[in-house]
């Protein structure tokens, strides 16, 4: 994930510890425990191309805290648009990105769809030991990924 500058920011914190500095937005909270007005910090990350491709195949959000004790944290999603990368990778078009993962998806798929023979309708499964129910959808979101993707200029 890239830290991303979070609007209303009111302070970043790190920097003087060596690391990259998080922008965060102080902001209050009612918290069924501790009260009206609880004191919270919110910051904005941005899943770089890999990540969104891993989220979209089903992986999972990870949340490591640095030392022993663990705080309360609460996790969200923002408004579309809302955070603009602290640190940018150039940016793609539209089309080049959404390609991209697309392209990444269906990398990621070809392990499991390869598994998967389609003879006149009647799918097999054969040599893995795998649920075929996880090999079949694979194969199936494949074709479809597949389908989608615009044909460029020298592809048949």
């Amino acid at each position: 994930m890239d830290i991303a500058h979070i609007p209303g920011a009111t302070r970043t914190i790190g920097e003087g510890q060596g690391y990259l500095g998080l922008p965060l937005r102080d902001e209050p909270v009612h918290c069924t425990v501790n009260g009206p007005a609880t004191p919270s910090m919110v910051t904005a990350w941005l899943p770089t191309p890999d990540e969104v491709a891993a989220l979209m195949a089903g992986a999972a959000v990870h949340v490591r805290i640095l030392g022993t004790a663990h705080p309360p944290i609460m996790l969200g999603v923002g408004p579309a648009g809302e955070g603009e990368s602290a640190h940018p990778a150039p940016a793609l078009p539209a089309e080049a990105y959404t390609r991209l993962l697309l392209e990444k998806a269906v990398c990621a798929l070809e392990y499991f769809a390869d598994a998967v023979f389609n003879d006149n309708g009647d799918m097999t499964v054969t040599g893995v030991p795998f649920d075929p129910e996880k090999h079949i959808l694979a194969y199936q979101v494949r074709r479809r990924i597949l389908a989608a993707l615009p044909t460029q200029p020298g592809e048949s």
